[in-house]
């Protein structure tokens, strides 16, 4: 808690100030040093550091904040200053603050990506897949289909999210329609054990 609590102080302050200090989250406690002007920064170099801050914590079942994910967060909001026109900042944020449930934060942040750019389907599948794992089907739907729509590749967990909701839904016969549509294109077992255990259930259900 106490480092949940610093990582949301500290990111506070990102909002609120156009010069920042440039600080690490070391032993739980900020350690600060010289402001520097976003214009003084390598967007490339901060990128760099950040995605690999980004990739640890996602390597991780732990959805406690950690130091990568307060890494990460911290640079990515400094980034976001930076280029706030790129989408995947927001997105790689939203991601982590999904990962330790800060819902606020996280709907803030995929949400500021659609608005940024609404044709990037990255921004939409993430966003759904934010209320697929809270078991919010129809949201997660009505995103999924957008980044479907938008091309998003590549495609299979989108593909199989798509059946596996429409199946939740009771619509097993658009739940298959994305399935075969995708096991055409990139067959697998995986994909071939679902689409059975679906014409199945519709066929059962066509009985009745």
């Amino acid at each position: 808690m106490r480092q949940l609590a610093i990582t949301i102080i500290t990111l506070f302050l990102l909002n609120s100030v156009s010069l920042i200090p440039v600080y690490s989250a070391l032993n739980g406690r900020l350690e600060y040093q010289i402001p520097i002007d976003y214009s003084q920064m390598s967007e490339n170099e901060l990128n760099l550091k950040a995605e690999k801050f980004f990739y640890n914590a996602l390597n991780t079942n732990d959805t406690n904040v950690n130091d990568d994910i307060t890494q990460a967060l911290m640079l990515y909001n400094i980034l976001q200053k930076i280029n706030p026109d790129k989408v995947i900042y927001y997105v790689k944020s939203g991601i982590l603050y999904d990962k330790i449930n800060l819902n606020k934060y996280a709907k803030s942040n995929f949400s500021m990506a659609i608005y940024t750019n609404p044709d990037i389907p990255e921004s939409y599948y993430y966003f759904g897949e934010y209320y697929y794992k809270r078991q919010m089907s129809r949201k997660a739907l009505k995103l999924h289909l957008v980044a479907y729509k938008l091309n998003m590749k590549p495609n299979y967990d989108l593909v199989y999210k798509l059946g596996d909701i429409y199946q939740k839904l009771g619509d097993t016969k658009n739940a298959l329609k994305y399935l075969q549509i995708e096991y055409s294109q990139n067959p697998s077992e995986k994909l071939d054990a679902k689409i059975k255990l679906l014409e199945t259930l519709n066929a059962t259900n066509s009985e009745y």
